[in-house]
C-alpha cells in the first residue's frame, strides 16, 4: 500500500511547505520522507483586533494619552503593569489582542477607570 504524506501549505509563489523524498527500491517498500522546502515562505501573520476598530482605537488613544499625561515611558509603564516594553508597544500600535487582565492593569497604572459592557451583535 502506497502512502504519500501531506505536502502542507502552499505559499503565494506556488512552493509547497514540504518536499516529499522517496526511498526504497524494487525489493523494499517505498518510504516517503517529508522535508521542509527551503523555498517556502510562510504567510505573514497580522493580528487584527477582535473588537470594533473604532472602539479599539479610541480605547488605545485614551490610555496612551493618560500615559503621556503621567509622563511615563513604555518601559516604566511595563514595569508597573508587570509586563515588558514590547508588549506595551504592540498594544499601543494595535497589533495585539489584549486580555482583560492586561487592560485593567494598564488602566490602574495610569490611574484611569475602565468599564466594560456587552452588546448583542
Amino acid at each position: 500500500m502506497l502512502f504519500k504524506p501531506d505536502e502542507g501549505r502552499t505559499d503565494d509563489l506556488g512552493n509547497k511547505e514540504f518536499v516529499i523524498k522517496v526511498a526504497g527500491g524494487p525489493t523494499k517498500h517505498n518510504r516517503y520522507y517529508r522535508r521542509r522546502n527551503p523555498f517556502f515562505t510562510p504567510p505573514k501573520s497580522s493580528t487584527k483586533p477582535k473588537i470594533a476598530n473604532d472602539a479599539y482605537s479610541e480605547l488605545v488613544s485614551t490610555l496612551r494619552q493618560a500615559r503621556y499625561a503621567r509622563s511615563m515611558t513604555q518601559a516604566q509603564l511595563a514595569k508597573a503593569v508587570g509586563s515588558n516594553q514590547p508588549a506595551i508597544s504592540r498594544f499601543e500600535t494595535g497589533s495585539t489582542n489584549p486580555s482583560v487582565k492586561f487592560l485593567l492593569s494598564y488602566a490602574k497604572a495610569v490611574e484611569k477607570n475602565l468599564g466594560f459592557s456587552l452588546k448583542n451583535f
